[in-house]
């Protein structure tokens, strides 16, 4: 009997020490499995904070192309809008260069001339080109024409006339053409006559 006691004793420590092992293996796995996935959530943590980063560098990387995008948009529309404008130049010119614009710079503009005396008033001629003169007087005058061109390119102390309508004489009506240089250009209404003159004109530039 105390045999067999012992031998199902000896079975029971041995049973025993068996669940232990097996107790401290279960736990030390379960331990180490804890422990990796304890890692693996701070891997994970970390991978998490990087994508984060990268994803932030990204945005600021995609608002500053953005900004780049509107600023580049803008000069481009700057662009077109110098390139419009230099073809509005350029058209302009080749209206100037072909005489096609014409501009009304006195509109029936009535003037008293005194007897034996002159009447002079400028214009504006930026281009060189011509002007068309068409007057009534209710006496015969002369009209010169003269230019501060003279001036500048001669080395002249007044404006030199360089045409006089009609040549060598007086009318009470015409209409005549002169060509104008760039600048100044005078018209001069001259009564050589007694009396007063009423004198009605209009010119017209072409450039």
């Amino acid at each position: 009997m105390t045999s067999i006691k012992l031998s199902r004793t000896s079975i029971y420590v041995i049973i025993i020490g068996i669940l232990l092992a097996i107790n401290m293996f279960v736990s030390m796995y379960f331990w180490n499995q804890v422990n990796n996935l304890q890692n693996q959530i701070i891997d994970a943590h970390r991978e998490i904070d990087s994508l984060r980063h990268e994803n932030m560098v990204l945005n600021d990387q995609k608002e500053k192309l953005s900004r780049e995008k509107d600023e580049l948009k803008q000069q481009v529309g700057d662009l077109q809008k110098q390139l419009s404008n230099l073809y509005d130049q350029v058209n302009n010119y080749e209206k100037i260069i072909n005489l096609e614009i014409n501009e009304t710079l006195v509109d029936h503009k009535l003037i008293n001339v005194p007897r034996n005396a002159g009447h002079t008033f400028p214009v504006e001629t930026d281009y060189a080109g011509y002007l068309i003169i068409r007057f009534a007087a209710s006496n015969p005058v002369s009209i010169r024409i003269g230019s501060n061109f003279m001036i500048k390119e001669f080395g002249c102390s007044h404006c030199l006339t360089y045409c006089s309508y009609p040549i060598g004489g007086t009318t009470d009506a015409g209409t005549f053409y002169v060509p104008v240089f760039p600048g100044v250009t005078s018209i001069n209404i001259y009564n050589k006559g007694p009396v007063d003159v009423d004198v009605e004109i209009t010119v017209t530039y072409v450039y």
